[in-house]
């Protein structure tokens, strides 16, 4: 077994943090390493220790958990934050990984998608709770937007297939194409829709297909 990624906790409800604590160390991956209640003991433990990700609570009583974020940036090895709020909205989303969270997810998920969340953003991926970016792509889906607006047909099939979770192999024999031509198309795709991650764009073509995205026509 590896060695079990260092997690922060932080956490003003005691009931809360202790579910999340359950819930994290027994995983066979992550363990929580600290625990803050308040937005001063969360600077402090990021300053005195270490941490592969911080599973932040927002609301920190009277304190805006979004601080810590302003505190990352001057650390000589910042860890990976992921976002745990009552709010769902996807601008609001944005709006925290533009301050350098890696992922936002709503409170009272199931639990195993909070698990899903903190590995992947380990991973090195944007994670958005798939509603949140669906809230955030469902016009894109009717075509109201110009970014998707952008994409060939072609292309936007291929984004179909992989929001389905196909491989770029898979892709290719359902459209007749080589997989050399898919990844092609994938990288197209990114940049045009201002994608920087690969596991990014999957997250983005899932939220698509879960807002209707009309088919594409064969190019």
């Amino acid at each position: 077994m590896g060695e079990r990624a260092r997690v922060l906790l932080v956490e003003d409800h005691e009931i809360v943090r202790v579910g999340l604590r359950e819930l994290i160390d027994a995983s066979h991956d992550l363990r929580v390493c600290g625990e803050a209640a308040t937005l001063p003991d969360a600077v402090r433990a990021i300053e005195h220790d270490w941490y592969d990700l911080v599973l932040l609570d927002l609301s920190l009583g009277r304190d805006d958990g979004s601080v810590l974020l302003r505190e990352l940036p001057r650390l000589a090895r910042p860890p990976h934050v992921l976002v745990l709020s009552m709010h769902d909205d996807a601008v609001y989303g944005s709006h925290l990984v533009g301050l350098g969270a890696r992922g936002f997810v709503r409170k009272g998920v199931d639990g195993q998608e909070i698990l899903r969340a903190m590995r992947a953003v380990l991973s090195g991926e944007l994670w958005l709770s798939s509603r949140a970016l669906a809230n955030n792509v469902a016009p894109a889906a009717h075509g109201r937007s110009a970014p998707l607006q952008r994409l060939t047909s072609r292309e936007r099939q291929v984004l179909e297939g992989v929001g389905r979770g196909e491989s770029s192999k898979e892709i290719a024999c359902r459209l007749g194409l080589s997989a050399q031509t898919v990844d092609v198309y994938r990288f197209k795709i990114r940049q045009k829709l201002g994608v920087e991650h690969p596991g990014d764009l999957r997250q983005f073509a899932i939220a698509l297909n879960s807002g209707g995205m009309d088919p594409a026509e064969p190019a």
